[in-house]
């Protein structure tokens, strides 16, 4: 007897124990599954030794974040005074949180103290050798400096801007999610302690991740939204093709046990799981429900013929289960070849999802026959006949040769557009534009030379820190190189010179805020933001175009590492790890067919290779038409998106191998029937997956749209690859030839 057998036998005669002995084994994994942590720090995702991220790494830890916080208050239906008066008293309260610093609403110089004399232009200065000039007239002036400082305002004086940094890591999303949330109720409440500030129009924004904070808060929102609307339409459209309610909740509940055991395994490998890994259960839900219809598509079947349960199961397993089995290795290999990323997060998402494509076949094994019988007993059960499968099979039949042509057409078409095909590598374009972050930021930019996402350089002493501030504003897109050379006042010599001068001129002079010494950097209370512990300095260099242009970015950062070689930006990783995630993927998607095609070809049992690489056809024809039309449907590939591909090339080899398995089973002049019988199967498994990830297209953060939408189209394509254009080639390769070789 096959081994299948035997396992059918086994939880079909014994269902009550095989489903205790599987609860006993659930409740086991929910004792590791309780820890079940996230780690939503963006950094631990990309763990690379590329030298950029190196170098971000670095400056992060000598100086901190490099992030930008800006609050903005808008005063069109107020008077400056509310504003000002706002801004006050809000910097004041943001002090007082050490999660931030270096809080700027003003050109004040209150921090030199008594050396504030120095701030004052040359030709003040030379004010106090004039022997009319008194000590009262220069200390009027000097006071007026300190006493009315500039507001960082806009030219028409409607928008006033709060700029500060953070202390924490904001990276991690449940840090940065504590701040702005504690910040935006700082705001609203500063807002309410005074009816001058009703009109006020305020907010804050930032760069890539302030901005993504909200965009997560919304993308997290519908998660729970989608994913209901996933369930219930899968359940649906599982009801309508089995005529049957009992059967449809039954094949879940082996997947939401088997994400259970995923989980307990998963705590075992890794502490937490990154923001794209989480996403494992989803894909369990969608691509192991596969798995349950096939088999309950041909255990109908089989029970329309022999009305006895374990019987049907047994015939299910020794032939479906088999493709099953292997329609599950080529998936589990195109997720596990992920493994050999070099990017953390690619490589974790592999991990999980392969273990958990290879537990899920396991629970889908010996729990459905057991849960089936303890359920249906010997109920006869008939699920809707799909008759159009049937006749679209006998036209592919009679038309084949026509049908392989216009496939042919079709698919060099898609190659033509692919080779147009481009990762968007703009953070801004991920982000959802309706968020209250992103608004700011529009309102800041139509105000203010302003651009959130700056580039960083870091030297080694102060000769080469006046060197490479002064080249790099000679550089036309540069609009400000901003460091601590800022913060000290300029040509602080010749203005000690005129002041010794002054107070020869006149000894009456010789006071305290007259006769200073020079001011160093370490005399400023705020340095350790421009000066680390080791003394080195750190450059921020604002650029007034779009980092995340990569032609702009390349042409930009080359000029200015001409200047020095360590310039570097969020910017500039963000691009490259898309470049790695793009090459890692292109990489293990070679890999993973090289492997999946000896896979398949062992798998059939056939010492002829046509079956495997006919098996490949639909995956090949799916991913060529993603890549041709994904455009055309208004999708978008990008970091994200571009992850979905392994995906699809396990769904779209598992339907290859169905078919396939299916025509040796039956044998030649079979495409009918193959077309009907697996067809269905193949049709329901699309539809679950596609209902699985169309759920996405309600969510309103554009990222997950795109997630929805790639999965859907190269679905779709690898769905007609699987039943027209592969059988329509089984007709004309294998049908024909062995009529060939037999009337030979």
């Amino acid at each position: 007897m096959n081994p299948l057998e035997y396992l059918v036998k086994a939880t079909t005669t014994h269902p009550k124990i095989t489903i205790l002995i599987a609860l006993l084994i659930t409740s086991l994994a929910l004792i590791p599954a309780s820890n079940f942590a996230i780690d939503s720090n963006v950094e631990s995702m990309f763990e690379s030794d590329d030298p950029d991220m190196k170098m971000m790494e670095d400056i992060n830890e000598r100086f901190g974040e490099q992030e930008l916080v800006t609050v903005v208050i808008d005063r069109s239906g107020s008077d400056p005074s509310a504003a000002e008066s706002y801004a006050e008293t809000l910097a004041e309260k943001l002090k007082k949180d050490n999660r931030f610093k270096n809080i700027q609403y003003k050109e004040d110089f209150s921090f030199v103290g008594e050396k504030g004399i120095l701030y004052l232009p040359e030709e003040y200065l030379l004010m106090l050798t004039d022997p009319d000039i008194t000590l009262d007239m220069i200390d009027d002036y000097r006071r007026s400096l300190y006493e009315n400082p500039k507001y960082i305002v806009s030219e028409n004086g409607k928008i006033y801007l709060i700029n500060m940094g953070v202390n924490i890591t904001i990276g991690d999303m449940e840090d940065r999610e504590s701040l702005f949330d504690d910040l935006g109720d700082l705001i609203e409440e500063t807002k309410k302690e005074n009816n001058d500030y009703k009109d006020l129009i305020l907010g804050f924004t930032g760069g890539m991740m302030v901005i993504d904070y909200e965009g997560d808060k919304l993308a997290f929102g519908d998660f729970f939204f989608t994913a209901g609307i996933t369930i219930v339409l899968i359940l649906l459209l599982l009801l309508v093709s089995f005529k049957s309610l009992s059967l449809p909740i039954l094949s879940v509940i082996p997947l939401i046990i088997s994400i259970i055991w995923t989980s307990g395994v998963t705590f075992l490998i890794y502490d937490s799981l990154n923001m794209l890994s989480i996403c494992f259960a989803a894909l369990i839900l969608g691509l192991g429900a596969d798995f349950s219809i096939h088999l309950l598509t041909r255990f109908m079947d089989e029970m329309d013929e022999h009305n006895e349960i374990t019987l049907a199961f047994q015939h299910t397993f020794v032939h479906t289960g088999k493709a099953v089995i292997l329609g599950c290795l080529t998936t589990a290999v195109a997720f596990f070849s992920l493994c050999f990323a070099d990017t953390k997060i690619l490589h974790q998402m592999g991990v999980i999802a392969g273990i958990g494509l290879i537990l899920t076949l396991l629970a889908v094994f010996i729990l459905l026959p057991a849960i089936v019988t303890l359920r249906l007993k010997s109920v006869k059960r008939k699920m809707v006949s799909f008759n159009i499968l049937r006749k679209i099979g006998f036209a592919i039949q009679r038309f084949a040769p026509a049908i392989v042509i216009l496939m042919i057409i079709f698919s060099i078409g898609f190659a033509v557009k692919a080779r147009d095909v481009k990762l968007n590598n703009d953070i801004y374009d991920l982000m959802p534009k309706e968020i209250e972050t992103y608004r700011q930021l529009e309102k800041v930019k139509e105000n203010f030379d302003y651009n959130q996402d700056f580039l960083v350089c870091m030297v080694d002493s102060e000769e080469e820190l006046v060197r490479c501030v002064n080249e790099f504003q000679s550089i036309d897109e540069v609009i400000k190189a901003e460091s601590i050379l800022d913060y000290l006042p300029s040509n602080q010599d010749k203005k000690l010179d005129i002041i010794k001068r002054a107070i020869e001129i006149h000894p009456e002079f010789n006071v305290s805020w007259i006769n200073v010494d020079p001011i160093e950097w370490s005399d400023l209370p705020f340095y350790q933001t421009w000066v680390s512990e080791d003394s080195k300095f750190l450059i921020k260099i604002t650029p007034s175009g779009d980092l995340y242009d990569e032609e702009y970015q390349e042409k930009l950062v080359s000029d200015l590492r001409e200047i020095n070689p360590n310039v570097t930006g969020q910017a500039v990783v963000w691009t490259k790890l898309i470049g790695n995630v793009a090459s890692d993927i292109i990489h293990v998607s070679l890999l993973a067919v090289i492997i999946i095609f000896g896979i398949v070809y062992i798998g059939f049992k056939r010492f002829n290779p046509i079956y495997t690489i006919l098996s490949l056809v639909p995956v090949s024809f799916g991913i060529l038409g993603l890549l041709g039309t994904y455009q055309f449907f208004k999708a978008d590939l990008n970091f994200f998106t571009i992850g979905i591909i392994p995906i699809i090339i396990g769904i779209g080899i598992d339907d290859g191998i169905h078919i396939i398995h299916r025509y040796l089973e039956e044998g030649k002049n079979s495409v009918p029937r193959v077309i009907q019988l697996t067809g269905k199967a193949i049709f329901l498994t699309t539809a679950t997956t596609v209902l699985a990830f169309s759920s996405f297209l309600f969510s309103s953060h554009p990222t997950m749209r795109f997630l929805g939408r790639i999965p859907i189209i190269g679905l779709c394509i690898c769905f007609f690859g699987a039943v027209i254009f592969l059988p329509a080639l089984l007709r004309i390769i294998v049908d024909r030839s062995e009529n060939h070789v037999k009337n030979r």
